[in-house]
């Protein structure tokens, strides 16, 4: 019997140390998705770091959210970066949806095969960054229907210098090249963007987080007013649900 849309269960996966970021990303996740509370259950990796793939039996898809608390590089300072990887082999080889965002796009890039690097040649700390779609996703399901260049949160030091095989790329940026890629023939994408994160919740994160990505509060104020809203891009949740996780039921 096909599942209906309010009967759906997802899992995700979150790497952060303050109780506030962990709240605020979980309903990002929730609004965005159009979900139910009930339908997004959340892991923190910083609580869990050891478990076991059967983690996803039960749910029907998974997000992986951002992290301004840990890197995919340092394993031996961020343990469960072993099995979080190990946990989206096991969806892509599975069929299980994934939606990754920011640190979960790294942990994918590095868990297919691909590589993440601390790069400041595809660094980016402007906040709202300018995206283009590549031609393929002109075509994708997911993205056919975005606008050619879209706003977007990419804040981030760590980025894929080089990505799996088996990929298709989605979106780019000037000084990022690898912004958004589907695993091919697979209900599994991932973006270095955040497409949960709209206008309000990026001014409280860049605020929460500022020594870490400004250097001077002008830096900041700059930051914060050339924010915009991002309704584009915070259609991408919803849509992969209706589009994507449906279709596997």
């Amino acid at each position: 019997m096909l599942k209906q849309r309010n009967e759906l269960k997802i899992l995700l996966l979150q790497a952060r140390n303050d109780e506030a970021t962990l709240k605020e990303e979980r309903a990002e996740f929730v609004r965005c998705g159009k979900l139910e509370d009930n339908q997004l259950a959340a892991m923190n990796l910083v609580d869990t770091p050891y478990f076991d793939t059967e983690i996803i039996s039960g749910y029907d898809a998974l997000f992986v959210g951002g992290s301004s608390d840990a890197d995919v590089i340092d394993i031996e300072r961020f343990p469960f970066v072993t099995d979080a990887k190990k946990l989206l082999v096991h969806c892509l080889e599975n069929d299980i949806p994934v939606l990754g965002s920011c640190y979960g796009f790294q942990l994918a890039t590095e868990a297919l095969g691909g590589k993440v690097e601390r790069s400041e040649e595809y660094s980016e700390l402007e906040g709202s960054g300018r995206i283009e779609l590549t031609d393929a996703a002109k075509s994708d399901p997911l993205f056919n229907d975005m606008p050619e260049m879209f706003r977007a949160v990419a804040l981030h030091k760590d980025s894929a210098t080089r990505l799996p095989k088996n990929v298709t790329v989605l979106a780019t940026t000037p000084k990022c090249p690898y912004h958004a890629f589907k695993a091919n023939g697979k209900p599994f994408y991932v973006t270095q963007f955040h497409s949960e994160i709209n206008k309000a919740d990026f001014v409280t994160r860049v605020r929460r987080y500022q020594e870490r990505y400004v250097d001077s509060k002008d830096t900041l104020d700059k930051v914060i007013a050339d924010t915009v809203e991002m309704d584009d891009v915070n259609s991408l949740p919803w849509k992969f649900i209706d589009r994507i996780v449906m279709n596997t039921k």
